[in-house]
């Protein structure tokens, strides 16, 4: 059972979305993510912004069986894109998806990739997606060159939504698009290190497991 409300996880899917655009900020789109091997930071965001949009039309549409995920699964699009169209784009879709998780309310029957079957699924879910990624981008910034460009805002969660995504298994299963590695492997969330073997760019498509 989820820790945090669903009105919550609605404002919070629009709340991390907007803190993670703001590591967009000079940043350097095409830098590497060192906790998604073969990604860069422009790819990353084009997944989230993705994934959102995805699970808004599932919701809008009150979809019965599974809706097509390009969005999620194609990251190469717009290459030369800059940081203020992509940053109001992600944040843009994370405000759609809210809203529409509103209007259908949490107990609304919906399709989803495991059991749970109502919105309130792809509330907590994607509020879990969007932190995660948050987590990616900032250590995009560690990596910058000349030491850690974000050290002035380092990666943090308050207290109840890191709660919520632990009890929800957050930490433990990778994300079920890009398989980001988890602790013990050589990337986790206490300490990026950039691989040492990169898959080469473009990245293959990530393949979904369920």
């Amino acid at each position: 059972m989820a820790s945090m409300s669903y009105d919550r996880h609605c404002a919070e899917i629009v709340a991390q979305s907007a803190l993670l655009r703001t590591r967009l900020d000079g940043a350097d789109l095409s830098a590497p993510v060192p906790t998604c091997p073969g990604w860069t930071l422009a790819q990353l965001v084009r997944h989230l912004g993705g994934a959102h949009r995805w699970a808004e039309t599932i919701i809008r549409t009150r979809a019965a069986d599974p809706v097509p995920d390009d969005l999620v699964d194609d990251v190469s699009g717009h290459p030369d894109v800059d940081a203020a169209t992509l940053g109001a784009w992600l944040t843009d879709g994370a405000e759609q998806l809210a809203d529409a998780l509103r209007a259908a309310g949490p107990d609304a029957p919906v399709w989803t990739v495991a059991p749970g079957g109502t919105p309130a699924f792809w509330a907590r879910r994607m509020t879990h997606e969007t932190v995660v990624h948050r987590a990616d981008a900032t250590f995009v910034a560690a990596q910058a060159p000349g030491g850690p460009a974000g050290a002035d805002r380092p990666f943090a969660v308050v207290e109840d939504v890191a709660v919520d995504a632990l009890d929800g298994g957050c930490p433990s299963a990778p994300c079920r698009w890009c398989g980001r590695p988890r602790p013990g492997s050589p990337t986790s969330w206490a300490g990026a290190t950039p691989s040492a073997s990169r898959p080469p760019t473009p990245p293959p498509r990530p393949r979904r497991t369920g």
